[in-house]
């Protein structure tokens, strides 16, 4: 039984192919955690590389006056 978390489609891909890596069911494959946190650290984030929601709650929207501290 796969217990893992599903990768959410807006997760780019070099990252995806990371936690893939660390899910592995061989030890052997995953990565040592100095190796991981290399790959995370060459992450290129300058184009918005990180995880981005694809649909935006309306309550946790504060941009347009909505969410906790709304109007």
């Amino acid at each position: 039984m796969d217990l893992r978390p599903e990768i959410p489609r807006c997760c780019p891909s070099t990252m995806a192919r990371i936690m893939r890596r660390c899910w592995d069911a061989n030890p052997d494959v995953q990565p040592e955690m100095d190796e991981v946190v290399r790959l995370l650290e060459a992450l290129d984030t300058s184009k918005g590389g990180g995880m981005v929601p694809e649909v935006k709650h309306p309550a946790l929207d504060t941009s347009k006056g909505g969410g906790m501290h709304g109007a």
